[in-house]
């Protein structure tokens, strides 16, 4: 079944905003497709929904698919995949120039994944496996 795109971008980090509101930021994260990745999170920092909307977008489908891939439940992806972005909004001054904003996304992604699990916090090891 298809993942519906406008429910998992960032709906539940907007304010209540009326349909002008909506249409407006709508419109923003559009035009803001074309910025890189630094220049989103410089405005997203500053609350800029629109920008974090357009960041969340370019890797809503990889965040989803592992969160689907590791809990292997629609529902439970869905929604790790809302407390990763609420959780990478509220931390968006954490950023750091370490990882790029897609690697940042996808630790955000398996601290969400992680806790879905009911593992319990700290260091992970990943299997390590040969590339063929």
């Amino acid at each position: 079944m298809p993942v519906a795109t406008h429910d998992l971008v960032s709906s539940p980090v907007r304010p209540q905003l009326g349909w002008i509101g909506r249409l407006r930021t709508a419109l923003m994260t559009r035009a803001y497709r074309v910025l890189s990745d630094q220049t989103l999170v410089q405005r997203a920092r500053a609350r800029d929904y629109a920008a974090f909307d357009a960041l969340v977008a370019r890797y809503r489908r990889r965040l989803y698919t592992m969160a689907f891939g590791s809990l292997g439940d629609e529902g439970e992806a869905r929604q790790a995949l809302r407390e990763t972005v609420l959780q990478a909004f509220a931390d968006i001054d954490s950023f750091g120039r370490q990882c790029t904003p897609g690697t940042w996304l996808y630790l955000q992604g398996f601290r969400s994944v992680f806790k879905r699990m009911n593992l319990p916090p700290g260091k992970y090891v990943f299997e390590n496996r040969a590339a063929w």
